[in-house]
């Protein structure tokens, strides 16, 4: 694979596809090769699909899709362990890949051996090795074994010590194949550590996940593939909403948040509304009939909600009360906060379950449960075709200041499958206030007190 100077870019490919050959028994691939190719004994598969896209130096690029959807054959071509059928890849400086961990290694030989051999492979001089030998040894932490032979390693010990080789390279483009969690807990956060440290130090990092929460935390930017074709590219939500639709399918979408536009629609200084119409308005939405939508007349409604589902139920409106406070834009952390639906049921279901996500504006999800879960007896009240149902979401709030989206959700168990009848991400816009000024994403109580 050529490695040249490109300004800005760290990563081009173009129009790449790759093609394997299928054989419905190995006799046929000599019966192929007997006929010198005049006569074809197999079918062809296309991995990858004239794919195109760019990183730019110090992005973060992250790639999802379902099983088989080429992800993986796409790290493979980049990092030069494939070649493509067709298509040009051209990448600017020193490549390390965390692909299949520890392929290579030689189970006859020492963690030692195969820490040298791989630096090896990937171009270091046995100097160098020999400089981050020790550093290497630390993060894997598997203390005497690594002068022992690999074939005797657990499995727990044989990715830690592949991960630390992999990253030992001080690499311009890091690629990731769902690599980051691997090994135990402590050792799981030692690897999202290194990553987050790459991320500073502004290398280019090519990460393929099946995680939407790490394609939104992680990701400047992110690509959807289907069937080895890239369907859509842009901001990380966008792309994880596309995903989460192509996975369960969709029947109403809206157009994508902008987060950097988001903020015209914050709250600016106190309370939107002083009108207290607290529980009247409460009973007045609870004894009201069944009505068309009205997610549209609530000040707190995000326009740019994603929405699928088979519509066979709809939850229909919503009605957000914190404490005497109802259809509020920003709520007090310390009020009791409560959120109904109203939902409609347009064919019997048995068993329905409904459910509540609360994530930051970024995409990162601060909670999430659902009426199965919490609930230990009656999980289930079975609904007819043109009943209306009124739910209550019930919680203390207990987050730091900050802009929070709701997303609500209606799914049947059905013979233990989930039957998807409306979803309703992202819906609610509530802007939390909390006086104590705490930071990260909840606010746990901390008290502090002198002892003596």
């Amino acid at each position: 694979m050529p490695v040249v100077n490109m300004d800005g870019t760290a990563i081009s490919v173009q129009d790449v596809s790759k093609k394997y050959h299928i054989y419905s028994k190995p006799v046929d691939r000599l019966k192929e090769y007997l006929t010198l190719g005049r006569k074809s004994f197999h079918q062809e598969f296309w991995a990858l699909r004239h794919v195109s896209f760019t990183v730019r130096k110090g992005e973060v690029l992250g790639i999802i899709g379902r099983n088989g959807s080429g992800k993986s054959t796409l790290l493979q071509v980049v990092c030069g362990i494939l070649g493509q059928t067709s298509g040009d890849v051209v990448t600017s400086g020193r490549v390390s890949a965390l692909l299949t961990l520890g392929a290579g290694f030689n189970p006859e030989f020492t963690g030692r051996d195969n820490v040298f051999t791989y630096g090896q492979i990937i171009g270091l001089r046995s100097e160098e090795i020999e400089e981050r030998f020790q550093e290497i040894a630390d993060f894997a932490d598997i203390g005497d074994f690594v002068d022992q032979p690999v074939k005797i390693y657990s499995s727990g010990m044989y990715m830690r010590l592949a991960f630390a080789a992999a990253i030992s390279v001080d690499p311009d483009i890091l690629v990731v194949d769902e690599a980051l969690a691997v090994g135990d807990a402590k050792f799981q956060a030692k690897c999202f550590r290194k990553f987050e440290e790459f991320q500073r130090r502004n290398k280019t990092i090519l990460l393929v996940t099946h995680s939407t929460d790490h394609l939104v935390r992680h990701c400047d930017r992110a690509m959807l593939l289907h069937d080895g074709a890239k369907i859509s590219e842009g901001e990380p939500l966008k792309i994880s909403n596309d995903y989460v639709n192509l996975l369960f399918g969709s029947t109403t979408t809206s157009a994508p948040m902008n987060i950097k536009e988001r903020g015209s629609d914050k709250v600016e200084g106190g309370r939107a509304s002083e009108e207290h119409l607290g529980h009247a308005e409460v009973e007045h939405f609870i004894e009201e009939s069944p009505r068309e939508e009205g997610f549209t007349s609530r000040k707190s409604y995000n326009k740019y909600e994603f929405r699928w589902g088979d519509r066979s139920a709809e939850i229909i409106d919503y009605l957000v009360l914190c404490g005497e406070e109802c259809d509020p834009v920003q709520c007090d952390v310390f009020s009791d906060f409560k959120l109904y639906l109203k939902v409609t049921f347009h064919r019997q279901v048995d068993h329905p379950i409904y459910g509540l996500t609360i994530k930051t504006v970024d995409g990162v999800i601060v909670y999430g449960n659902n009426s199965r879960d919490w609930d230990n007896q009656d999980h289930f009240v079975a609904q007819h075709a043109g009943d209306g149902k009124v739910v209550c979401f019930s919680l203390q709030p207990k987050l730091v200041t900050g802009d929070y989206l709701f997303s609500v959700g209606l799914v049947e168990e059905k013979a233990g499958e989930y039957v998807i009848l409306d979803r309703r991400y992202d819906a609610i816009h509530i802007s939390f206030v909390n006086p104590n000024r705490p930071i990260g994403l909840s606010d746990l109580g901390l008290k502090f007190e002198y002892v003596t």
